[in-house]
């Protein structure tokens, strides 16, 4: 059984595993705008990344759903490397909504750039990315918090 941190040495831990999940995330979403620039699809209007967040969204939900059914099981272990999975996948989501954005606003037309359409889903896809950021610091919140044994079978909602 580990020990439980205090409160201050938890949201010590918490700001530091979001600070890097965060990090991971941009470095990331760098790197998938660099594979993926503009130019390399001149006729395609949509990012392409936006099917694969798509992608990494759902593999996240089904993971998580994974998660509950194991720690309602009590296999705590899976039930942490179910929730860490989870958080890979949300990872690799805001990575891939941010190359998206990023993919979206270099295709901009300077002169449309206050009416056109892609400033529109730019911007919606902008505050989806932030929502999810939100959701992956539940997420992480949640994962700390099982490590020290905090979800069993009668507590895991």
């Amino acid at each position: 059984v580990s020990r439980r941190p205090s409160r201050s040495q938890f949201a010590l831990l918490f700001f530091l595993a979001c600070a890097l999940v965060l990090v991971v995330a941009t470095g990331l979403g760098r790197l998938f705008a660099m594979a993926v620039p503009p130019s390399s699809a001149p006729g395609l209007r949509f990012p392409p990344m936006f099917a694969a967040s798509t992608v990494a969204l759902a593999l996240g939900s089904w993971s998580l759903s994974r998660a509950v059914g194991l720690v309602r099981r009590e296999k705590q272990l899976a039930f942490r490397r179910q929730l860490l999975v989870a958080l890979v996948h949300g990872t690799t989501f805001v990575a891939l909504q941010g190359a998206a954005l990023q993919w979206l606003l270099q295709r901009q037309p300077a002169a449309e750039a206050q009416t056109g359409d892609r400033a529109f889903v730019a911007v919606f896809a902008g505050l989806h990315a932030l929502h999810f950021v939100v959701a992956i610091m539940v997420l992480i919140f949640v994962a700390l918090q099982a490590h020290h044994d905090r979800y069993d079978h009668e507590y895991y909602w």
